[in-house]
């Protein structure tokens, strides 16, 4: 399922931010991996993306498969 929202908090540093879905519920952490942009184009907080959510290792829900919408 796809889902849209955007981006709350991003750390440079360690490539890793938090999205808020636009309908609500949890932030959900993410990954600068996760994320398919064009080469140079930064994550930029309040930025728009369409997203899945997965489980990671502990079975956390986080936003994957992020696309600029």
């Amino acid at each position: 399922m796809t889902n849209h929202g955007k981006v709350q908090t991003f750390n440079r540093m360690t490539g890793t931010g938090f999205i808020s879905p636009e309908d609500g519920g949890e932030l959900l952490p993410f990954r600068q991996i996760d994320v398919y942009r064009n080469v140079g184009d930064e994550v930029q907080e309040r930025q728009r993306f369409r997203y899945e959510v997965d489980f990671d290792a502990d079975g956390e829900r986080q936003a994957v498969n992020l696309h600029s919408a």
